[in-house]
């Protein structure tokens, strides 16, 4: 009967053990997956395919770890809007910069002869101003905005119906899980009018 007992605790022992292996194993390989598939995203990066772009998966602290600009934007932008990062499910970064180029030529002549006059008005950031003026009758203006966007979705939980007025009569309400997009245009000369966000589910 001892031997019995001794003999089925190794067995269990072993079968733990394995087992413990294999979740050990099956994390290691999700991990090389991930680091696998960091480096071609950064990868199509660098290579500056702009209509081609990977999905980078990292935890928060490799987030804050990383030493790039774009990671210490998206820091920066989380905690200026007060988003509590263990909810947060996914970020989006994106740099837009809009343009126009503008001709006005007059039928008169307009100005003094041997006129050429190039300029730019900036703010060394967010808004460029391209003027030209040329002899006799043109003007030529070249605008463009640069926009910085930063898509932040987080998720909480909150009651299905209303929530009821009395807290202990919450507690008991059935809950889901909900996404929250918020979405800052760090350009101060821009705003954000309409957006919306959809998520495609399969039933």
């Amino acid at each position: 009967m001892k031997k019995f007992l001794i003999n089925s605790l190794l067995i269990i022992l072993i079968i733990g053990t394995i087992w413990i292996l294999i979740n050990h194993i099956e994390t290691l390989n999700n991990r090389i997956s991930i680091a696998e598939s960091n480096t071609k995203a950064l990868l199509l990066e660098n290579q500056g395919l702009d209509s081609t772009s990977r999905v980078l998966q990292l935890t928060i602290d490799q987030l804050e770890y990383s030493k790039d600009s774009i990671s210490k934007i998206l820091l920066n932008t989380i905690k200026e809007n007060n988003i509590k990062t263990d909810k947060i499910k996914q970020l989006e970064y994106a740099v837009m910069t809009n343009f126009r180029v503008d001709t006005v030529k007059f039928r008169d002549t307009i100005f003094v002869e041997n006129t050429k006059l190039d300029t730019l008005i900036t703010d060394n950031k967010w808004y460029k101003l391209a003027l030209s003026l040329k002899y006799p009758n043109e003007i030529v203006v070249s605008p463009s905005f640069k926009n910085e966007i930063v898509t932040v979705f987080n998720y909480k939980k909150e009651t299905i119906k209303p929530p009821k007025k009395c807290f202990i009569g919450r507690w008991f309400q059935k809950k889901h899980i909900v996404t929250e997009t918020t979405i800052i245009n760090n350009n101060p000369y821009s705003s954000t009018d309409t957006t919306r966000v959809i998520e495609i589910v399969n039933y």
